[in-house]
């Protein structure tokens, strides 16, 4: 299938990328601050043959071995992407750079400077030199799986940031009785079920604000807490004042409410853009126009997600580096070769929230990734010479290196093989502990912990070595690489076809 860019499509907005559960995609939610726009994506079918020619490619030498510099597995792939002296010896760097720029066209793009700017802004709201003098927007964690969960406090952290200096965001627990998030065992002295667990977001604690704590204590037993708009009217936010905020909203009539963040957000964007160079690309001429407000979403949520990333647990990373050493030699050298690229297939008890599944009554055929892959190669002349794979199905996963590599063994048995692919995946988990136990929710308490950290490593490898992903946008585990990547290449583009990312779900509506 080759890429054909569908200038009519309209762009899903990066709420519905970032901040919409799966399960609700044909309601309208309300996601402060960014407005839900309708949606509808199609990728062009072709009938073109999928060729590989690339089996000479497999021959060249890898331009990482021959640098005296030794490099780990978290700099390897940046390092060869923006390396420019290959462009005359290594076809693989050529093809991959054209796919890239071809998928650009119609992209907001953004440089460091901006990038800097953003992060200056967010870090300075969330790690205060007092936490005593900032006012705390306490964010009630979603009832939902963990990803989503990040998904929803994006909105909330952009809250902090346009609210001005002296505003803290903080995640805090469900209040008590309320149902136990399905995917989350807590963390701490007293189990609390809050992203706080997985991501350093802040340095102020309840433990050292007690009047404060015991505020959040008292009132949630009362209250399902304030309204996102509220707080943006609510003139009272005073520096160490609190304000606990609901966990989800929505929206009735979408079009005709009145989004009091748009505001903000957009004058926030205005002042991003005095910080560096951004603009949509519009073709070969190099040209820079106007974005789309969706584009300025997927901007501002792309460069949260990779710093919500960052902000891993070093329990966390320290996972990814016993993951990666497998796939490295006795001195940490990298035994891929870029490009990487990233594969996610969602499975197991997604049955009800898959488009494809819920028209056909069976899980997309693991041959269709495989077969876009390839069919991206053979349109412009590369190859992906190693990939990493994550899926809840440990059967999806053996399907797919079966796909790759014709494999017999374990997914990763032909490494280094003539002719094969250099495959990775989380060799350190039981990839079908959620197969065999049915789903998500079904996983034993004492269990979900280990899970979820392992589940969020193979997302921090992802955000280190992938140049790109094909995934299902209806999955919020696609959605969060795509911005991801798109976060590394600095590139907003909430298409299901661009150059972060490929959604096989061709038909993708947000009602």
């Amino acid at each position: 299938m080759k890429v054909v860019p569908n200038l009519g499509l309209s762009a899903f907005g990066a709420v519905s990328l970032l901040c919409s559960l799966s399960i609700l995609i044909c309601y309208t939610l309300d996601l402060a601050p960014i407005f839900l726009s309708q949606t509808c994506w199609r990728v062009a079918e072709s009938n073109d043959p999928v060729n590989d020619h690339f089996i000479d490619l497999q021959q060249q030498s890898s331009p990482l071995e021959a640098s005296p510099k030794v490099l780990d597995w978290k700099e390897a792939a940046g390092e060869w992407w923006e390396d420019s002296s290959l462009n005359s010896s290594d076809r693989n760097w050529v093809g991959r750079h054209t796919l890239h720029e071809y998928l650009k066209k119609g992209t907001l793009s953004y440089d460091a400077n901006v990038e800097k700017y953003f992060l200056s802004k967010l870090e300075a709201r969330q790690f205060p030199e007092n936490c005593a003098d900032t006012h705390w927007i306490a964010y009630q964690t979603h009832d939902s799986g963990l990803l989503s969960c990040t998904h929803i406090i994006m909105p909330v952290l952009m809250i902090g940031i346009f609210k001005g200096d002296k505003h803290t965001v903080l995640p805090i627990s469900r209040p008590p009785g309320k149902p136990d998030l399905p995917t989350f065992d807590g963390c701490g002295e007293r189990k609390d079920k809050h992203l706080g667990c997985f991501f350093n977001l802040t340095n102020c604690t309840l433990e050292a604000a007690p009047v404060r704590s015991q505020f959040i204590q008292n009132l949630r037993n009362g209250t399902q807490g304030a309204i996102w708009d509220s707080l943006w009217e609510d003139n009272t936010t005073a520096p160490g004042g609190l304000s606990i905020l609901k966990s989800f909203l929505f929206r009735y009539p979408l079009p005709a409410y009145n989004d009091s963040w748009r505001a903000p957000k957009l004058e926030f964007w205005n002042e991003l853009e005095k910080q560096g160079k951004t603009g949509v690309h519009l073709g070969s001429s190099g040209a820079l126009g106007k974005p789309r407000e969706s584009q300025i979403d997927f901007a501002l949520h792309g460069m949260l997600s990779s710093w919500i990333m960052r902000q891993t647990t070093d329990r966390i990373k320290q996972i990814a580096d016993e993951i990666m050493s497998k796939y490295s030699d006795e001195n940490g050298r990298p035994l891929w070769k870029p490009p990487v690229l990233a594969l996610h297939v969602r499975q197991t008890d997604k049955k009800q929230e898959d488009p494809y599944f819920r028209k056909h009554k069976k899980y997309r055929s693991i041959e269709e990734y495989v077969e876009q892959m390839k069919s991206l190669e053979a349109q412009f002349r590369f190859r992906w010479e190693s990939l990493f794979i994550i899926s809840d199905s440990g059967s999806a996963l053996q399907s797919l290196a079966v796909a790759l590599n014709n494999v017999t063994g374990p997914p990763d048995s032909l490494n280094g093989q003539e002719r094969k692919r250099f495959i990775m995946y989380d060799w350190s988990f039981d990839n079908a502990l959620i197969e065999k136990r049915g789903g998500h929710t079904q996983i034993p308490p004492e269990m979900k912990r280990s899970a979820q950290e392992h589940f969020l490593a193979t997302l921090y490898i992802i955000s280190k070595i992938a140049d790109y992903a094909i995934v299902c946008y209806s999955s919020n585990v696609g959605r969060f690489m795509s911005e991801l990547i798109g976060g590394k290449h600095r590139l907003a583009s909430p298409y299901a076809v661009g150059p972060n990312a490929y959604s096989l779900d061709y038909s993708w509506v947000h009602d």
